[in-house]
């Protein structure tokens, strides 16, 4: 009762044949070590912990944590090194200082990638922090390598106070060399790239800042240097074919459509000068307005994604440019998992500065202008428009028995309006059951033609009741609101 701290020392060698350990021990052999762990505790004279350090090393201890968590994947090879200080925070609160070294320890969770993603080792200095006052949680690890690629991610939940928390997260990828990065990316982030050889330096920082009562509230920063960074083999994906002649079965969710080709060199394919006028203007803006003023992706439309994933709980939007949508038809597929945005992302990257590369004999401005051409080109001859059906010649014909050459402004509205949901519009026109909704997204988008002088005041009430004039829909255009066909239902 009169020592003024207790000190606590701890150390032990695991094995199969420890008393009380058998049961965890089962599935290694007889002989085998499970490895070493040490303690250090220190109380306080009111009888507190004070400071705890602890270590944690050896292959099964890696090996353990399979059986632990249900999406834990670790191979046969797995190491785990842990070294941990936990000691009280003045002011009430726990603080943990740690380093950590895996090697072969991952994730197998479906939601992240089609395969586990194990291949690859991690090192790292952190801390972890909780505080009373200012109230908060934080992780930060300052120190962070993946493979040989180096980085820095700080975690954190800040004034944590009825309507007042806010979650914080930055990742920093310190500027170093390309190449390093991207061999230091698991394979199984790259399903369909495969491994990507690289040269020079690339640089990346992002942070999110979101109000925990107010989601969209939220705020996205984020800053790439690349223009060093130089790709000598972009693993599987040829990007360049995009500028050339090409054709291609539709990958539709791993299954291969052989009858619908898409690709300049299809029986389905329309240039862009041919379109009707009103499909360019129609398709942007209801998808991608600053189409021709961002390079790829759009840090708004990313933002608005993840605020609306944050709120749902889930994954609602995707947050998608017109360039983005068009890798993942042509390339990917409609899986909804970290490793295919993840593969989206990197080729939209890469093809933007590829086909730009294409274009060194006109002036920046006219290069970039003529390559983002050809990619909405591309995207509106090879996007989706109802079930297993592709291209804008095969929708104009299916649903106005027209030409895409000859569409009017109102049809052009319809089949950029019903890119979201392919199959909700493909069902008003076979049910042939027109909605309010519907109709008000048609004057919606033609106001917007009228507005930017893309269609004039005539051509915009010709098209009134704004009801398309779909294929077998007799006098569709031209009935009432109200009537079930060909009308507005109510």
């Amino acid at each position: 009762a009169g020592l003024k701290d207790i000190q606590l020392t701890l150390t032990a060698k695991l094995s199969d044949g420890t008393r009380g350990l058998d049961a965890k021990a089962t599935p290694f052999s007889s002989d085998a070590v499970l490895g070493t762990v040490s303690a250090d505790l220190t109380t306080g004279t009111d009888g507190k912990l004070d400071q705890l350090k602890a270590q944690l090393k050896g292959p099964s201890f890696a090996r353990m944590i399979a059986a632990i968590g249900a999406t834990a994947s670790v191979k046969d090879d797995a190491e785990l090194s842990l070294q941990a200080t936990l000691k009280r925070r003045e002011g009430g609160g726990l603080q943990v200082d740690g380093e950590l070294s895996t090697q072969h320890i991952g994730v197998n969770w479906w939601r992240l990638a089609p395969r586990p993603i194990d291949d690859f080792s991690v090192s790292a200095k952190a801390r972890f922090e909780v505080t009373q006052s200012p109230a908060l949680i934080r992780f930060d690890a300052s120190e962070l390598k993946l493979g040989e690629a180096k980085s820095a991610v700080l975690f954190e939940f800040v004034d944590l106070q009825p309507g007042r928390a806010t979650a914080h997260l930055k990742l920093t990828v310190p500027s170093q060399d390309c190449g390093t990065i991207a061999s230091s990316i698991p394979t199984s982030m790259l399903p369909t790239i495969g491994p990507i050889e690289a040269t020079g330096e690339l640089g990346l920082s992002f942070d999110l800042t979101i109000p925990l009562h107010k989601p969209y509230g939220g705020k996205l920063d984020a800053d790439l240097s690349d223009e060093e960074c130089v790709i000598d083999k972009f693993g599987n994906v040829d990007v360049h074919e995009l500028a050339k002649p090409f054709s291609r079965p539709v990958n539709e969710s791993g299954t291969i459509l052989e009858d619908q080709l898409i690709g300049p060199k299809s029986n389905a394919w329309v240039d862009l000068a041919s379109l009707s006028p009103w499909v360019p203007y129609a398709m942007i803006a209801t998808e991608d307005a600053a189409f021709y003023h961002h390079r790829g992706v759009r840090l708004g439309l990313l933002g608005r994604a993840i605020k609306m994933c944050f709120d749902h709980g889930r994954f609602v939007y995707g947050g998608s440019t017109i360039t983005q949508q068009l890798i993942k038809n042509i390339y990917l597929t409609r899986e909804k998992n970290l490793a295919r945005k993840f593969e989206e992302l990197l080729i939209v990257w890469h093809i933007e500065r590829s086909l730009l590369d294409n274009k060194k004999n006109l002036k920046d401005e006219d290069r970039y202008v003529a390559t983002k051409d050809r990619l909405l080109e591309l995207y509106i001859n090879g996007i989706e428009y109802g079930p297993s059906l592709y291209g804008i010649t095969r929708a104009s014909r299916e649903y106005f028995d027209k030409e895409p050459t000859e569409l009017s402004p109102l049809e052009a509205t319809f089949l950029a309006a019903n890119k979201p949901c392919p199959k909700c519009g493909h069902k008003r026109f076979t049910t042939r059951k027109w909605t309010p909704w519907w109709q008000e997204r048609m004057v919606s988008i033609m106001s917007k033609m009228r507005r930017d002088g893309i269609i004039t005041d005539d051509e915009f009430s010709a098209e009134a009741p704004y009801v398309p004039r779909f294929r077998g829909w007799p006098g569709s255009a031209r009935k009432q609101p109200g009537s079930a066909i060909g009308g507005v239902e109510e």
